[in-house]
């Protein structure tokens, strides 16, 4: 059994998927594959089937969300990690290597945090943490048996690269962008083609030799390269701290999945990333970027279906997807955060919706907008009956894909029941140093928030 699957949850873009299983196979680390289908009509099974014979495929009855299908393929990994990616991106040649050296506690960030200054100050908190929750008994609710996770990291994700117009290149996008953005510090230009990262991490040089300015002139020698990029963890080569995970690509610890859920489907398609990454954090997980490790949209021409989920020529037109995005965004923070903390950070969320009016305003779709927080407040709404009533002893009815997401939707998704909703975290004494360092996180990456409002994504 492989340690890695890569999961794809795909939905009528049989060319961009042909292209993706070829990347991810070409790569330094090959995962087991499993392809999702949300409900395709353009011979998506077909190919697979032809091309892929080794390949899971897992058809839907129909179109249930990118959170579904996302949750059905995760539930048939086996291996200890899972890649989550959508078929529209490809992933450099060691993108999956590199996200699984993040992973890894001996590698990783794990072992950076434990042997960092934070050490010693996460100890003391636990200490406390035990004594606050001797003195009540609901305060262990959601930290009992999680005091062993601070540190640890459940989800790695790759730097996202812009979209180029030209044949998608050979090169690991990684290198490229680092290579380019070191040349871009300096004011020099770099001669020769860049071919790609080896296992080392190092920088394989063409035929001609190139000419680095000083701060990446280490990069020729063997040595890891550093951007002068800010706060650009991947760039640099060291991983960093984030929460404001895009959609589509990540790669998760199964083992940490099972223990704090999976994406919560009545987002259906939007922001359930974000939501996933503030609940690791309340359990005490640690979502990173991670260095090298790079994911690039195919090139326009490539970009075929307008329902292939993330950025794209056919996703700016996708106003349904940016409808539900948005009524997520209230949803999320109202489902993880607790009232005080809300409050606290106001102002990070009110930058974060402004951008995202002004996305709206900017395509003429300010109504569309209001409907959207609408159905974000009937989310909030739907969560607070089913606590009460859950509090009050009553049984509530099993909810189908359309009563949890507030969607006319097919016969198909009034028949299917969700595999997983999650509930909203209660506030908690003992998770008081884990909300403040949320909010730290969040205010430390307010431009990845705001991006993240911004497309929707």
């Amino acid at each position: 059994m492989k340690e890695i699957t890569a999961v794809l949850p795909v939905r009528n873009c049989r060319q961009q998927l042909g292209k993706c299983l070829k990347a991810l196979s070409a790569g330094t680390v090959v995962p087991e594959i499993i392809v999702v289908d949300d409900g395709s009509g353009d011979g998506t099974a077909e190919m697979v089937k032809k091309h892929w014979p080794s390949a899971v495929y897992l058809p839907l009855s129909g179109h249930l969300g990118y959170a579904h299908a996302a949750n059905a393929g995760l539930r048939l990994v086996r291996s200890e990690y899972a890649f989550l990616i959508r078929p529209d991106l490809c992933p450099g040649r060691s993108c999956i290597e590199k996200l699984l050296e993040a992973m890894r506690p001996d590698k990783g960030f794990v072992k950076d945090f434990e042997e960092g200054s934070e050490k010693g100050h996460e100890k003391g908190h636990e200490k406390g943490r035990e004594k606050g929750s001797e003195k009540d008994p609901e305060e262990g609710k959601g930290n009992a048996g999680h005091e062993g996770n601070a540190g640890h990291v459940f989800c790695a994700v790759p730097l996202f690269l812009k979209a180029e117009k030209e044949k998608m290149p050979q090169a690991d996008p990684g290198e490229e962008e680092s290579s380019k953005r070191g040349a871009a510090a300096s004011g020099k230009g770099v001669s020769g083609k860049v071919r790609g990262i080896s296992e080392e991490g190092r920088g394989a040089v063409s035929g001609k030799s190139r000419e680095i300015s000083a701060e990446g002139r280490d990069a020729a020698s063997g040595k890891s390269r550093e951007s002068s990029g800010k706060g650009r963890g991947a760039a640099s080569g060291k991983v960093r701290e984030i929460l404001a995970v895009r959609d589509g690509c990540a790669m998760y610890s199964m083992k940490a999945l099972e223990e704090i859920g999976w994406f919560d489907e009545r987002h259906f398609d939007g922001l359930e990333a974000l939501d996933l990454s503030l609940r690791g954090a309340l359990y005490g997980y640690r979502t990173v970027e991670a260095a090298g490790a790079a994911v690039r949209p195919f090139a326009r021409k490539d970009s075929g279906s307008a329902n292939a989920k993330g950025p794209g020529e056919g996703w700016k037109a996708d106003t349904f997807h940016r409808q539900l995005a948005a009524g997520n965004g209230r949803y999320v923070f109202y489902k993880n955060l607790p009232l005080a903390q809300r409050l606290l950070g106001l102002p990070l969320y009110a930058l974060a919706d402004l951008a995202q009016a002004a996305s709206f305003a900017g395509h003429g779709e300010l109504a569309e907008y209001r409907m959207a927080l609408t159905r974000g407040r009937a989310l909030c709404s739907l969560e607070k009956e089913k606590r009460l009533a859950l509090d009050e002893g009553v049984s509530v009815y099993p909810e189908n894909m359309a009563d949890a997401c507030f969607l006319g939707m097919s016969r198909e998704a009034e028949r299917t029941y969700p595999l997983f909703l999650a509930e909203k975290e209660l506030f908690s004494p003992g998770r008081l140093l884990r909300y403040l360092h949320i909010q730290n996180i969040l205010a430390g990456d307010l431009r990845g928030l705001i991006r993240l409002y911004k497309n929707c994504q």
